[in-house]
């Protein structure tokens, strides 16, 4: 059995939630910290505590799809060393830099303040070279109002001069993290364009967006307690964890749904703004390097799926049904993927250690794919033992069909 020491309290205070919203984001937006960046994937940072309750304080944490950071800035928060893989680098910057904040010191953290406020007093908006990667697409793509992309890299730029640090990261994510609202575009489930009505609505001030951003920033670093712990970047790839990776005893983790989503596409108005992609063509490289959990992820440069045996009917029933050829590979790849994370986890875990996994099952023409009964099979035969295994919340599929989300509870056999 996993081993469950004394709970003890620690850590910053976080409102209480419906457990029905322990595996959904929408408590983070009330988070300080957590609330810095939304994203419409994830878990809440009351998840994370509640599994880190009744662990030993130097218990190191590890999550191989960090997303926005949610696992080590609560574990670190909680006092715990801790690391995470993610392979999108604006994910990477957003919790690179809320960690950074929560870590530093008062001193550390007034420099930023001052110089945050500073940027913002200046009446001067800085020139904008017309080769910047979101200047140039928006000329084709109009995913902006007049001059908006302009302004955004203009405030970049602005943050980018500051001396410190911390104040060059929190310039930049409060920037990248005001520009959907101030775009043509929405992010609910895909990132896509807004309706006609929608459009009338946009908010074109860009200066207004980003002090508001900002000043949450600076309010959150005044009273949230400076980290007891720490956290590391340890691999842009969940499938390939580096040798020197302390022996892990936790891990809370949600891989990538296998819902058609595409998680990079997501997020290619930050990375363009932040120079991480010169092109929408740059997207397809940086899918090919993640799990695969969307339509758009079955190409020439994924690696061929193995053919296992837990899957092999299901993709085989979607081969035959399925609205598009590329769904049961697509399933075939997934599986094979999370089979090479899990193998890879197993390898760095403690004998003693528990993995947290927040999954949900999908449909695809009707066809159900159970995907953490699934998953659990696949992990058995790698000497996980599921201890337990805990529905949290009904979903419904876009055919109208029952879903659900769970969370598994996994050790060593």
């Amino acid at each position: 059995m996993c081993s469950e020491p004394e709970v003890v309290e620690r850590g910053p205070a976080l409102e209480s939630v419906d457990p029905e919203l322990l595996g959904v984001f929408a408590p983070n937006k009330k988070a300080p910290i957590h609330r810095w960046v939304t994203f419409t994937e994830g878990f809440s940072a009351q998840l994370v505590a509640q599994e880190l309750a009744s662990v030993s304080p130097d218990a190191f944490v590890f999550d191989p799809f960090g997303g926005t950071g949610t696992t080590p800035l609560m574990a670190a928060q909680l006092g715990h060393p801790a690391a995470w893989a993610e392979v999108n680098p604006y994910l990477q910057e957003v919790a690179l830099t809320k960690i950074a904040a929560v870590c530093a010191g008062p001193i550390a953290r007034e420099a930023a303040e001052a110089e945050l406020l500073e940027a913002l007093l200046s009446g001067s908006r800085l020139e904008v070279d017309g080769d910047h990667p979101m200047v140039k697409v928006n000329a084709s793509r109009d995913f902006f109002p007049p001059g908006s992309a302009e302004h955004l890299v203009s405030w970049v730029r602005r943050f980018e001069a500051c001396e410190s640090d911390l104040a060059r990261k929190l310039g930049r994510l409060a920037v990248a993290s005001s520009t959907i609202a101030v775009s043509n575009m929405r992010r609910a489930v895909d990132l896509r364009r807004r309706t006609i009505a929608e459009l009338q609505q946009v908010n074109t001030n860009v200066d207004g967006a980003v002090r508001e951003r900002v000043m949450r920033v600076i309010d959150d670093l005044r009273v949230v307690p400076v980290a007891p712990g720490s956290a590391i970047l340890a691999s842009a790839d969940a499938r390939a964890l580096p040798s020197d990776l302390p022996q892990i005893d936790v891990v809370i983790t949600s891989p990538p749904y296998l819902n058609g989503t595409n998680y990079c596409r997501n997020t290619k108005l930050e990375l363009l703004l932040l120079k991480y992609i010169d092109s929408e063509a740059e997207l397809g490289e940086l899918r090919s390097r993640a799990v695969t959990a969307g339509i758009n992820n079955v190409s020439r440069r994924m690696r061929e799926p193995d053919d296992l045996p837990e899957v092999r009917s299901v993709a085989a029933e979607l081969d035959e049904r399925g609205y598009d050829r590329r769904i049961g590979t697509m399933v075939r790849a997934y599986f094979s993927d999370m089979k090479v994370v899990l193998s890879a986890l197993r390898a760095k875990m403690a004998s003693n250690g528990k993995l947290v996994l927040d999954i949900g099952d999908s449909r695809f023409a009707g066809i159900h794919v159970d995907t953490p009964a699934l998953l659990a099979q696949v992990a058995e035969g790698l000497g996980w033992r599921v201890e337990v295994e805990r529905t949290i919340r009904g979903r419904t599929a876009k055919d109208g069909g029952r879903l659900c989300q769970k969370l598994l509870y996994l050790c060593l056999s």
